[in-house]
């Protein structure tokens, strides 16, 4: 479990911030095929 917590602290702010880029783009892609 100690492990889990600390590799959990590896995460940069800006690798997080690049995932939810990446995710935003993929729910607009979504949504534009929808309409």
């Amino acid at each position: 479990p100690n492990n889990y917590y600390r590799d959990d602290g590896q995460y940069d702010p800006e690798e997080i911030m690049g995932m939810l880029n990446r995710l935003n783009e993929i729910i607009q892609m979504e949504r534009r095929l929808e309409t």
